[in-house]
C-alpha cells in the first residue's frame, strides 16, 4: 500500500495534525521539480510518554487496510536515544489492538525488517481503519530526536 503525496504543503498539514508531543519538521528534497522525497523528523518532547505517529488510512471503508492480506510491517528510522516502538490499531468493529515491536530505533539509522504482525498478536485481522506507531524512550531525561524514513505494510 503506497501513499503518494501531491505537495509539500499537504504533507505539512498531515504532520501538523500529529499532536502536541512532537516538535515537527518537514524535509523535502527537490520539491520544486515535483520529485517528492519526504521523511518525518521530530523530537519527542517528553520521551517517557507515548508519542503517536498516525498513518493516514482514509475515511471510507474502501480505504481500510485488509489485515488478513497486509500483515508484514517494516520501517526505517533512527533515534538519538534507544526508542521502543509499539503499533496500535482500531478495526472496522471499533476493537482496539496493540503490539510491542521487537526492534527499537537506535542512533544509527537502520531498516526494521518485515515483522509478521499475525505472529505477534492474534488480533491483527479484519479491516483496519486507524493505525499508529508510538515511540517511547523510558530512560531518556531530555527530548529524543526521531527520524522515520518510511513505514510499509506488505503481504
Amino acid at each position: 500500500m503506497a501513499v503518494s503525496v501531491e505537495t509539500a504543503e499537504e504533507t505539512q498539514k498531515q504532520i501538523d495534525a500529529l499532536g502536541d508531543n512532537w516538535e515537527k519538521q518537514l524535509i523535502t528534497e527537490r520539491g520544486l521539480r515535483k520529485i517528492q522525497k519526504t521523511s518525518f523528523e521530530g523530537a519527542l518532547a517528553n520521551p517517557t510518554q507515548a508519542n503517536a505517529l498516525y498513518l493516514n488510512v482514509g475515511s471510507s471503508s474502501s480505504d481500510y487496510i485488509n489485515a488478513d492480506i497486509y500483515s508484514n510491517l517494516s520501517l526505517a528510522g533512527r533515534s538519538s536515544v534507544k526508542t521502543a516502538i509499539e503499533l496500535h490499531w482500531v478495526d472496522s468493529h471499533n476493537n482496539t489492538g496493540s503490539v510491542a515491536i521487537g526492534d527499537t530505533l537506535r542512533v544509527i539509522a537502520s531498516d526494521i525488517e518485515p515483522i509478521d504482525l499475525s505472529d505477534l498478536t492474534g488480533t491483527w485481522s479484519g479491516d483496519i481503519k486507524k493505525i499508529w506507531l508510538e515511540f517511547t524512550s523510558p530512560n531518556a531525561i531530555s527530548p529524543a530526536d526521531v527520524r522515520v524514513g518510511w513505514v510499509k505494510l506488505t503481504e
